[in-house]
């Protein structure tokens, strides 16, 4: 306690020392008033020119990123030449009117920003409302309800045409919507209907360039019309295109089936394959090597990972050329493990409950549970899946995919 003590003796001493205004600012006195008055003024004028900044530059409004320290201020203000109270009265009224001054200035230009590009964006609000390209092509439809406040959006074709996949033609240009709001972010309550005009014979659809590849959204055909809903509680806009698979294979035994939208979306993205006799077969088993492609496919995974390490298994020999690069990486960040007897399996049907442990570390969310997707089965789609009786039962290639659209 009496080492404490003079501890504290000498830091009070080397504070008044070396910071002499702390130790004796009063906050009464003339100067500390007067300071207070000046440093308001000039954090007012300040805080505006910063906040001004930051909005033309498409910065967030944080204030707390872009005020000036202590040091500097007294450094600008020639704080040094005035008396204590003076300077520590000055840097208070200045930080004080700073972030006030910031964020109207900053509010106020975005505003001003937005309404001079009222030719490119348009404003819906709480009311139905509809957002159209120039030349009319792609329109996005919005139900009343489904945003609130004040919402700015534009779309235009895009001249930078991204490669397009090769066994596909264009039917439009590509068109991006672009959110003028603060946070470049709307919030919407509903689903948003993204409409493309299409005046051909063959099946096409609705693509989104996502993660530097173009990745197809359940399309529907109207008329002249081909249309996709956007289902997502906060949009950042996006890039769209019109585009015709002429390679894409059809599978006669899909047709009314529980999961056949979001099987097409998965064929349609070459996320997964029909069989060589020319069927799909939805309700057959899925093995663990075949999930683990399916996983690769919509994931991207790295394909430098050495398959050497595949090696450690005694079953080894046997895994298909195709799915070693995808189990090497699996089993590399310890997705998926091996079998007390040093094997892998990749032919063994997966469980239940053998998927639902993959998919918590590949989502890297303990919490995952399969009984969520079944519950959303039964409710949805009218389907009650086997693993209601036990989750050691096998997943078929519907249940999987019907998953994994909703999770990844």
């Amino acid at each position: 306690m009496k080492r404490i003590k003079q501890v504290i003796v000498v830091v009070g001493i080397v504070l008044c020392i070396c910071f002499p205004s702390i130790v004796f600012a009063n906050t009464e006195a003339p100067d500390y008033i007067a300071g207070v008055r000046d440093g308001n003024g000039q954090g007012v004028e300040q805080g505006a020119i910063y906040g001004q900044e930051a909005a033309r530059k498409e910065k967030k409004n944080l204030w707390s990123a872009d005020i000036p320290n202590n040091a500097r201020i007294r450094k600008t203000y020639n704080l040094e030449r005035e008396t204590n109270e003076y300077g520590l009265g000055f840097i208070k009224g200045f930080m004080e009117s700073f972030e006030k001054s910031y964020k109207d200035a900053y509010r106020k230009t975005n505003l001003e920003l937005i309404q001079t590009q009222t030719e490119t964006f348009t404003e819906l609000t709480m009311r139905a409302g509809k957002l159209a390209s120039s030349d009319g092509v792609l329109q996005l439809e919005i139900e009343e309800g489904t945003l609130f406040l004040q919402n700015y959006l534009a779309a235009e074709r895009v001249k930078d045409i991204k490669e397009i996949p090769k066994t596909c033609k264009m039917h439009s240009y590509p068109y991006h919507i672009k959110i003028g709001n603060t946070g470049g972010t709307i919030f919407p309550e509903k689903p948003m209907k993204l409409v493309f005009e299409y005046y051909g014979n063959q099946k096409a659809g609705i693509y989104e360039y996502k993660n530097n590849r173009w990745i197809y959204l359940h399309t529907l055909k109207e008329d002249t019309l081909l249309y996709t809903m956007i289902d997502q509680k906060t949009y950042k806009g996006g890039t769209y295109i019109v585009l015709v698979d002429t390679a894409l294979q059809k599978f006669n035994d899909l047709e009314a089936h529980w999961a056949e939208e979001e099987i097409e979306t998965f064929l349609w993205n070459r996320y997964i394959n029909g069989y060589a006799n020319g069927t799909f077969q939805p309700d057959h088993i899925v093995t663990r090597g075949e999930f683990v492609m399916i996983l690769d496919q919509i994931k991207g995974w790295d394909k430098q990972t050495e398959i050497d390490i595949m090696k450690i298994f005694e079953d080894y020999s046997v895994i298909g050329a195709s799915q070693k690069h995808a189990l090497a990486y699996a089993v590399e960040k310890g997705y998926i493990k091996g079998y007390g007897d040093q094997t892998i399996r990749p032919d063994m049907p997966i469980s239940y409950i053998e998927m639902e442990h993959i998919m918590k570390r590949v989502l890297n969310n303990p919490h995952f549970k399969w009984e969520t997707t079944a519950q959303k089965m039964m409710e949805k789609k009218g389907i009650i899946s086997k693993s209601f009786e036990s989750k050691k039962q096998w997943v078929t290639r519907a249940e999987i995919i019907y998953m994994l659209s909703l999770n990844l």
